[in-house]
């Protein structure tokens, strides 16, 4: 979401694209391009919110995408990156809303423009945007990227070597004013070649030099797809996925919130009742989430995945005034949305970079097995024996897969990448996404190139 001019600063606000689901009518999961104003004011006292923005030159329409990164320069919206209608490949389109003139066009920008990436993260200083990781299906990024109001591309190099390992599907914020002594961009977790993270890193935007933070107090687990706003002098970060290794309890979904208070690097936990097991701010587990601070205590949060389905709700919720563990406070409120009333598609996801489904927040008890057989944790390639894990490529893939069926694991993590990949045990229980997944056992009927091809076999569940 980015912040409409023209309105309420603190209560208007603009969502674009995003991907749905399949569903009868639309076999295969489909990215959007659609354009969406959500009031705040309005959501808040039980009124309809959102009004879908009709661009004044239809004959121009915006590239479809998601996991891309939006961000306003004076009048104007931008979009960035994010993944084609196929989901096949990464964008590297600059594309521009004009809030006021309510059209949308390619953004002529000159410079060293960013290597086409999806889920790279921005924030804005002065008339600036910063723009940061992300990654292209073969690797992840940790490079920084500028453009200013003329839409010139700049790059920057960090003044030292010390610098965050490359990630996506982190978050970033910006933190400024006098207990910041300037502008930073402060970004928290992701994933990186090596799994998961939970690090904390600051970068100095007038000195663009990074400096990990060495915090206190009980950080939130390592996570990736989480949200993230910046409420004055602290930190605030919601939801996300986990990851299993095969030796610590399973960490999924969460919808826990963990406050940083960037002022003295301590970690506090939004608690919402002292009597709850597992900590919960969220009304539901998510990730892939959108939030965005109404107020230096108020967040309003859209959309996301719960590991089992996308979630097109709208809910808020009211941080205590000691901003850490407070059972005074209110929980978080889902926002009544007239149900005649037209509303945005749910908001981004992407089916196989997420784990197979599963409830509870971050530390929360395992969920149980559904039977006696089936492999609870990741799998991973330490599982196999000495001689497959030795492999590589592909016959490392194929050995991971079929070790993982046989165990009854619906999801291992693949060596590459360090992402999740579904089975073919998950994907049956299921019709073909039309995303091309791995393992597909549907023979990927819904995914036109490759629909009964010679290959279909040798792309599915066999490898």
């Amino acid at each position: 979401m980015v912040v409409c001019p023209g309105h309420n600063e603190t209560s208007t606000f603009v969502v674009f694209g995003g991907e749905t689901d399949a569903t009868s009518e639309h076999k295969i999961a489909r990215r959007l391009s659609d354009t969406w104003i959500l009031d705040t004011d309005l959501a808040a006292e039980g009124s309809h919110p959102w009004k879908k923005i009709a661009s004044s030159t239809p004959s121009t329409q915006p590239t479809p995408r998601s996991n891309h990164t939006a961000f306003r320069l004076g009048k104007y919206m931008l979009v960035f990156g994010g993944w084609h209608v196929s989901g096949q490949y990464p964008l590297q389109e600059l594309e521009l809303f004009d809030l006021e003139a309510r059209h949308w066009s390619a953004a002529a920008s000159t410079g060293y423009t960013p290597s086409a990436r999806g889920n790279p993260t921005s924030v804005v200083w002065k008339s600036e945007a910063i723009l940061f990781g992300g990654w292209d299906k073969e690797k992840r990024y940790n490079d920084i990227h500028v453009l200013d109001a003329s839409l010139n591309w700049t790059t920057r190099s960090p003044s030292s070597d010390e610098r965050p390992a490359e990630r996506t599907d982190h978050s970033a914020v910006l933190w400024a004013g006098p207990q910041a002594g300037g502008a930073s961009m402060v970004v928290f977790g992701g994933s990186t070649n090596e799994g998961a993270q939970n690090d904390t890193w600051l970068l100095d935007i007038k000195t663009w030099t990074w400096r990990q933070l060495d915090t206190m107090g009980k950080a939130p687990a390592a996570r990736t797809s989480h949200a993230a706003v910046c409420l004055d002098d602290a930190m605030l970060i919601c939801g996300g996925v986990g990851q299993y290794t095969a030796v610590e309890t399973p960490k999924m979904w969460g919808n826990d919130c963990y406050l940083l208070n960037l002022r003295t690097s301590s970690w506090s936990m939004v608690v919402r009742s002292p009597c709850a097991e597992v900590p919960r701010m969220l009304t539901s587990p998510l990730c892939r989430h959108t939030m965005v601070a109404i107020s230096p205590k108020t967040i309003m949060v859209y959309g996301g995945y719960d590991g089992a389905r996308n979630l097109p709700v709208l809910f808020q919720a009211r941080l205590s005034s000691s901003e850490t563990k407070s059972a005074a406070d209110p929980p978080a409120k889902r926002v009544h949305i007239p149900v005649e009333g037209d509303r945005p598609s749910v908001l981004p996801r992407s089916p196989t970079q997420v784990t197979s489904p599963q409830t509870g927040g971050f530390g929360a008890p395992a969920p149980k097995a559904s039977s006696p057989t089936k492999f609870v944790g990741m799998f991973t390639a330490a599982h196999l024996p000495a001689d497959q894990r030795a492999l590589s490529g592909n016959k490392l893939v194929r050995a991971l897969h079929k070790a993982a069926v046989d165990a009854g694991a619906e999801t291992y993590q693949d060596p590459a990448t360090g992402y999740s990949v579904f089975t073919s045990l998950f994907l049956k229980k299921r019709a073909c996404c039309g995303n091309k997944c791995r393992h597909c056992p549907w023979g990927h009927k819904n995914v036109p190139k490759l629909r009964g091809g010679a290959d279909t076999r040798g792309n599915a569940y066999d490898w």
